[in-house]
């Protein structure tokens, strides 16, 4: 069979990988960067050391568009709401650490560790 070829061919996507969603600039100086560990439907996550104590390892969840819509960053508030509450369970995955973006007006992604 022939094949049929499009006057306008369709541009090829770049498929990023996870971890391009994380540079150093959001980890703040205070965490490294070590492996990739995934993707969730509401963000990345990888593993990272502290930059203090090299020993102790820490999970990064990094959500980006969070303030795209209002229903986004209601799920999002609420998640942190809810680790916070249930940071002394220890089933419960804690919450260490919000990271502040460097731009605070022009911001479109959280951070937390």
């Amino acid at each position: 069979k022939k094949r049929m070829t499009s006057a306008h061919p369709r541009p090829r996507r770049i498929k990023k990988q996870i971890s391009d969603h994380f540079g150093t600039e959001d980890f703040n100086g205070k965490y490294k960067f070590k492996r990739t560990l995934g993707k969730g439907s509401y963000g990345y996550v990888c593993e990272v050391r502290l930059v203090s104590n090299a020993k102790k390892k820490a999970a990064v969840k990094k959500v980006e568009r969070v303030f795209e819509n209002r229903t986004e960053a209601k799920r999002m508030l609420r998640e942190l709401r809810i680790l916070r509450t249930l940071k002394d369970c220890k089933e419960i995955v804690g919450l260490m650490d919000i990271l502040p973006p460097k731009d605070l007006k022009g911001f479109d992604a959280l951070t937390s560790a």
